[in-house]
């Protein structure tokens, strides 16, 4: 059922699928609760300020599908854990900054989307609980600076577009070794990866429903250089070596992240290294090179033979372009 204005509230305890098309008044949500047994409700109220449904958690306890996308909820209650049939929930585009933990309680979610909450920072700490989630997007949430722990419990989740790599916790690129990720995944702060045992064992390579990927090192806007961790970098001819090691040791963690062939759109943002490894992409489409300031070769792009669009910006070693550049004489 769809309503709007000039609603007729008779028969709503046999309604079982709702969808509001506008704002709404007091007295009509002391109708709604007659449909008590409701498996979906949908708002459609785009660029709506409800800040906070109070109401909602006990009145439906029969949800299967709750969608509150652009309704400006600021706020979501600890009690969002007495849906206990829910399966699917859209908090997409509302300024969220945090989530309670008990939403980690909903044991049959199997959807979260997040899309395009920019003021979120972080997920709930047991989200790895949510064993049958099967897709958290975050795409869009650029102020996310932390993940839950046990991501990789969640063996059915397929969409998953930012993980951060975290420097003082447990969760590490490793968590990506179970999961069988599809679509989009931007991987944020490899310089925190230990090593490149710890990238290759993330099996990247193995993950063949993977279509675009985001290799991220550091903050885009930091011209800084960062080698990878454990790693030292100091300033002065004195401690040169030292420098080299750290930048090599990024170059290997990069090697160690081939992705699978089947790449189409591929971005590396903030790469210290001087050179990329040699990969074979056929299927690459559109590729991105972001800041990588210390880089000197570029990639032999010749051999992305449906290469399309090729994105350079912040290259400021690249003194020229070389006939390898385009794979031969061709």
């Amino acid at each position: 059922m769809i309503v709007g204005r000039g609603f007729d509230p008779s028969n709503l305890a046999r309604t079982r699928h709702f969808s509001i098309a506008c704002n709404f008044n007091s007295s009509f949500v002391q109708d709604l609760f007659e449909a008590a047994h409701l498996r979906t409700l949908i708002f459609l109220s785009p660029g709506g300020n409800f800040e906070e449904l109070h109401f909602l958690p006990y009145k439906f306890i029969y949800l299967r599908v709750l969608d509150l996308c652009g309704c400006g909820i600021k706020r979501v209650q600890n009690s969002i854990n007495v849906l206990t049939y829910l399966r699917c929930l859209d908090l997409s585009n509302n300024p969220i900054q945090t989530l309670p933990n008990t939403i980690c309680d909903l044991q049959n979610l199997q959807t979260l989307n997040l899309l395009g909450c920019n003021n979120l920072v972080g997920l709930p700490l047991d989200m790895g609980k949510v064993i049958s989630l099967r897709h958290l997007d975050t795409k869009g949430c650029e102020a996310l600076i932390r993940m839950p722990a046990r991501i990789r419990n969640l063996v059915h989740l397929q969409t998953l577009p930012i993980y951060i790599v975290d420097e003082e916790t447990r969760e590490s690129i490793l968590e990506f070794n179970r999961l069988n990720l599809r679509g989009e995944l931007n991987i944020k702060c490899l310089e925190n990866v230990r090593d490149a045992k710890e990238a290759e064992k993330a099996n990247l390579r193995g993950k063949g429903d993977l279509h675009m990927l985001g290799l991220l090192w550091g903050n885009n806007e930091d011209h800084n250089l960062k080698p990878v961790k454990g790693t030292t970098s100091h300033a002065g001819p004195s401690h040169q070596n030292n420098s080299d090691t750290g930048f090599e040791d990024v170059e290997h963690v990069l090697k160690c992240l081939e992705p699978h062939p089947n790449l189409k759109k591929f971005s590396i943002k903030g790469y210290a290294g001087i050179n990329f490894p040699h990969w074979y992409l056929p299927k690459l489409v559109v590729l991105e090179l972001i800041n990588c300031r210390r880089c000197k070769l570029l990639p032999t792009f010749g051999q992305f033979l449906n290469l399309k669009t090729l994105y350079l910006q912040g290259m400021d070693c690249v003194m020229r372009i070389a006939q390898e550049f385009y794979c031969g004489n061709s």
